[in-house]
């Protein structure tokens, strides 16, 4: 591909590199599915529920996500969880919608957070929304979800918390869950005193000059 200027080949990188509009985020949580064996009294279901291994709990992911679909069909169907946030404020503005779900992955059964952003959050922005989902997950839409007995093909029944009721019950988002950021080997910026292009190498305390100088800073900028 031929550029006539520089001008059109950092419009076709922007185009190339730029984010998806609107912006979509998964938070993901450990669910805990619990179980009740059929032809016993309703005192002793309540008192001999069965806590279910990770394998045996995905086994039920496609019976759980049913019913958080029917529990989302009398939400707002274009804000979602979003219309019981109440602020308006920066984040309301930010979070077009987000909605919960589940996700048999890696082994685990996950409850899920999925947002769509008019744009990226701020770290307080992030906060805010997390303490909202969290506030759903444990004494709204999630605490009576759990209430909820879910029938399952087998004749017993289940209930599956979006929370595991434990210290290692965590709140992240899909990048911190599953690909946890790793610094590059190297990477390139703009020496600040002069404007020429640096290479900084990951665990190292100074940095290099690079083959690739333009003379320009501001063509230097365009390259890093």
């Amino acid at each position: 591909m031929v550029f006539d200027t520089d001008r059109e080949k950092l419009e076709m990188l922007r185009d190339t590199f730029s984010p998806r509009s609107p912006y979509h985020l998964k938070f993901y949580m450990p669910m805990a599915v619990t179980m009740a064996e059929m032809n016993r009294s309703e005192s002793e279901l309540h008192s001999g529920l069965i806590s279910l291994t990770d394998e045996k709990a995905i086994c039920y992911t496609d019976t759980i996500r049913k019913a958080i679909l029917e529990e989302r069909a009398q939400l707002d169907p274009e804000r979602g969880m979003m219309i019981r946030y109440g602020k308006d404020d920066s984040l309301n503005a930010k979070v077009l919608s987000y909605q919960f779900d589940a996700e048999a992955r890696e082994g685990k059964l996950w409850g899920i957070a999925e947002c769509e952003l008019k744009e990226p959050l701020n770290g307080g922005e992030m906060n805010q929304l997390t303490n909202h989902i969290i506030v759903q997950v444990t004494a709204d839409f999630g605490f009576l979800f759990e209430q909820r007995k879910l029938e399952t093909a087998g004749g017993n029944s289940i209930h599956a918390a979006f929370r595991s009721f434990d210290r290692s019950w965590t709140l992240q988002t899909e990048q911190e869950r599953f690909a946890p950021a790793v610094l590059p080997e190297s990477c390139y910026s703009i020496l600040p005193s002069t404007g020429e292009i640096m290479c900084i190498k990951r665990g190292e305390n100074c940095y290099y000059p690079c083959d690739w100088e333009e003379g320009e800073e501001s063509r230097n900028r365009m390259f890093v």
